[in-house]
C-alpha cells in the first residue's frame, strides 16, 4: 500500500537534545558525591544503548544513582538545522504526524519552534499517559490519523522505542542515528529499519521526493 503518513519522534529528531541531555548526566552524577563521574555515567549509557535498553535508567539503576527528570523547561533543546525545510517537502506528499514521550506542552513547544501547523496529529506520552514502547502509543496515533499501519512510517531515533514497535505493527520505519539512539544494534532486531539516515533531511530523498540528499535545497 502507498505510503500516506509519516509520523516523527520529537527528542533527537526534531530538536537536537545533547546540552539538555548532558545537563542531566552532569546533574545525576554529582549526586553520587563523587562517587560516580559524568564520564562513567555517559559510558555505563552507551553500553545499555547498545543493548537496545532504556540507557538513562539502566545506568542509574546500575550505579545506584536517581533518576532525575528530564527538564525541558531549561530552553536547552534547539530545532535541528534543516527540519522545517524537511517537514515542508514532506509535508507536499504525506500528512506529519507525531508520536514521541515528551513532558506536557508538546503542541506549544513545537508552536515556540515554528513547527507547529506541519503536524496534523499530536501524541505525546504526558497529554495520553501511555509512553513508548507501548504499542497503544503507536495505535493511537494510527486511529487519529486514520491511517493503516502498512500506510504509516515512523521515523526516529531510538531502536527500542521507535523503530521495534513500529515493526510490530507493521508500521515502515526510519532510524535517524543520532546522539545517545545511534549506539542501537540492529542485529537485536526481527530485520533492519525500511531506512538507516545519519541526519532528518536525508529522508525526502529517500522516499523519492527530494532530488537533493541534504537540506532539500532542489525542492525549496
Amino acid at each position: 500500500m502507498a505510503l500516506k503518513w509519516v509520523f516523527l519522534d520529537m527528542g533527537s529528531v526534531i530538536v537536537d537534545e545533547v546540552a539538555l541531555r548532558q545537563q542531566r548526566v552532569d546533574a545525576t552524577a554529582a549526586t553520587s558525591g563523587g562517587r560516580v563521574s559524568p564520564e562513567l555515567l555517559f559510558e555505563r549509557m552507551k553500553y545499555y544503548a547498545s543493548l537496545n535498553e532504556k540507557p538513562y535508567q539502566r545506568a542509574c539503576e546500575e550505579l545506584g544513582l536517581p533518576k532525575l527528570p528530564w527538564r525541558s523547561d531549561l530552553g536547552l533543546e534547539t530545532l535541528r538545522p534543516n527540519v522545517e525545510a524537511t517537514l515542508k517537502i514532506l509535508k507536499s506528499h504525506y500528512r506529519i504526524g507525531l508520536i514521541a514521550n515528551q513532558p506536557l506542552g508538546t503542541a506549544d513547544r513545537l508552536k515556540g519552534f515554528g513547527i507547529r501547523d506541519y503536524f496534523e496529529v499530536i501524541v505525546a506520552s504526558a497529554e495520553e499517559k501511555l509512553e513508548k514502547p507501548d504499542p497503544r502509543i503507536f495505535k493511537l496515533g494510527l486511529t487519529r490519523a486514520g491511517v493503516a499501519p502498512e500506510e504509516a512510517l515512523m521515523c526516529g531515533d531510538r531502536l527500542d522505542n521507535d523503530i521495534l514497535p513500529s515493526m510490530k505493527l507493521g508500521i515502515r520505519t526510519a532510524w535517524v542515528k543520532y546522539d545517545m539512539g545511534s549506539y542501537g544494534n540492529v542485529d537485536l532486531l526481527p530485520h533492519e529499519p525500511d531506512f538507516t539516515i545519519s541526519n532528518i533531511d536525508e529522508l525526502p530523498y529517500l522516499l523519492g521526493i527530494c532530488a537533493s540528499k541534504h537540506n532539500c535545497k532542489d525542492c525549496k
